[in-house]
Order: structure tokens, then sequence, then C-alpha cells
């Protein structure tokens, strides 16, 4: 970002002082600019605060609640994703679920997940009958106000369903 001012009196000469260009390199919750300008007509100040926020949320983690889809019996089960992304820039942050992965392939009965909402899913509980337990993995993506967009798989978010409780 670049501030420029300009100074002009129609009747005299104009010194300025603090009033060349700057330029904003690097993020900041708020930087003040100030421009004075002294004429004949006496000394007058203008100021301007930049706030520059070009990087996007960090995502830490997230978890599904439930956890464990038990009893493996087939049947959707409703799962709430939450988050905790940290930003200091533009605050406002909203995440979203992009996509789901699984450890195990698809079954008979699909589809085995299905977007309710923004943080909120249905996924199936089954598994396969030979493998340790079905493993869900949520995608997520968070934007904050200024735009800025960050997305990963953050530690914790996924959903499992086991062959046995408590295994």
């Amino acid at each position: 970002v670049t501030v420029a001012w300009s100074l002009s009196d129609d009747e005299s000469d104009v010194a300025g002082s603090g009033c060349d260009a700057q330029t904003i390199t690097s993020d900041t919750s708020g930087i003040t600019i100030t421009c004075t300008a002294t004429s004949v007509g006496g000394t007058t100040s203008s100021s301007v605060t930049i706030k520059r926020d070009t990087t996007g949320p960090a995502i830490g983690s997230a978890t599904a609640n439930p956890g464990m889809l038990w009893p493996p019996n087939n049947k959707m089960r409703a799962v709430t994703v939450s988050t905790d992304p940290s930003h200091a820039g533009s605050g406002g942050v909203v995440c979203s679920i992009d996509s789901v992965s699984s450890n195990e392939g698809g079954s008979a009965h699909e589809p085995d997940v299905e977007l309710t909402g923004p943080l909120t899913l249905n996924l199936r509980a089954e598994r396969e009958g030979k493998g340790s337990g079905r493993i869900y993995t949520a995608h997520i993506s968070c934007t904050d106000a200024a735009g800025n967009a960050s997305s990963g798989t953050p530690t914790g978010a996924r959903a499992q369903a086991q062959g046995k409780k408590g295994k």
C-alpha cells in the first residue's frame, strides 16, 4: 500500500513535513501516517490509518463431535466440526468443510458423506470387515474479513467407525 500526499495553495508556496510517499510492505493492524503542510495561510495536518492484511487465518486444529461413530450399523450420523482458527489481521474468520476423505473405499450404501452446513455433515457409521476402522478426515478452509483464505486438514478433524467399542 502506498500513501502519497498532494499539497497546494493557490496564494503561496507550501512546505510539507512527513508528506513524502510511503509504502507499507508488511501486514499491520494499523499504522498512522501524518502529513503536515505549512504555507502563508498557516499550518494544517492530515492523517490516514492504514490496516494491511494479506495473511490467511491459521487453522490449528479441529474436533469432530462425535469423534466415534458407534455402532458401525451403516446408518448416517450427524457430526459437527469445531475449529479454532487464529488470526491477528482482519478478524471475522468463517470456516467451512471443503471435502471429506476416508481411509477405506466406498460402500454399497453410498453416499457415505453428506455436507449439511458449513461445519456440519452426516457420515455413514460403517467399516470394512477386516479393516481397523473407517476414518473420515475433513479438509477445511477459513476466510477472514479481508478475503484472505487458508485451507488444510487440521489435526483432529476426523471421525472413526471401529469394529469393537472402545477399541
